[in-house]
């Protein structure tokens, strides 16, 4: 198993295979006798790559343990904006969690989801996608919800659904992602389930550092 780190990170529009300039992160884990087939039908264009990351990989050693669904630190961007949480280097990762490339772009637009819902019903989001490159491509759209005003502290955000679907060049599609009750509250350290009434952010997206872009309020 390997993961390059070749400079595509400073290129994010970077693609795999030779008829694109820059070049991209391949990871292959627990190969099998058929790998180096699959690989090279993916690295130079004769399949479209359909597989994403995981995990969070980190940019360096100093950033371990790193996830998506870390916790709200206690000093955040949002109210000191000058506040880093590293010295000598990025926060962000070197690939996020549900990062992966293909051969083509999709765009997504529409997200919308209720203004609110009870406590004990589904959540439907809904986002439509499509097919912005000269290729067919397999998208993996993902959601992730985060409940900022929780009594007690809730991860950053947490993937609630995902789906995996190929689009024509210039083809879109409406998908609706249903958040189940159990998704929108947890468990309390004494094992108490608690959905709780408030806001629940909502982001839809290609991997984890999708933007939430929409909410609704649990009543």
């Amino acid at each position: 198993q390997g993961l390059a780190r070749d400079g595509s990170e400073d290129h994010p529009g970077g693609r795999l295979g030779p008829q694109y300039p820059h070049p991209s992160p391949g990871f292959c884990h627990r190969n099998a006798h058929g790998a180096a087939k699959g690989a090279g039908g993916r690295s130079d264009g004769d399949a479209e790559p359909g597989g994403r990351f995981p995990i969070t990989v980190p940019r360096c050693t100093g950033q371990i343990p790193i996830y998506y669904n870390r916790k709200f630190p206690g000093k955040t961007i949002e109210f000191q904006p000058r506040y880093n949480y590293y010295c000598d280097d990025d926060f962000a990762p070197l690939y996020p969690f549900g990062f992966g490339l293909g051969y083509t772009a999709f765009e997504i637009s529409d997200v919308t989801a209720p203004p609110s819902i009870n406590c004990g019903e589904s959540l439907p989001v809904r986002a439509r996608v499509r097919n912005i490159g000269s290729r067919r491509g397999s998208c993996v759209l993902q959601c992730y919800i985060a409940d900022p005003r929780a009594e007690y502290a809730r991860p950053m955000r947490e993937l609630a659904g995902f789906s995996k679907f190929e689009l024509a060049p210039n083809e879109s599609v409406e998908m609706i992602f249903t958040v189940a009750p159990e998704s929108l509250g947890y468990y309390s350290p004494d094992g108490e389930f608690l959905l709780e009434k408030g806001e629940i952010k909502i982001a839809v997206g290609l991997d984890s550092t999708a933007e939430c872009t929409t909410s609704t309020q649990l009543v």
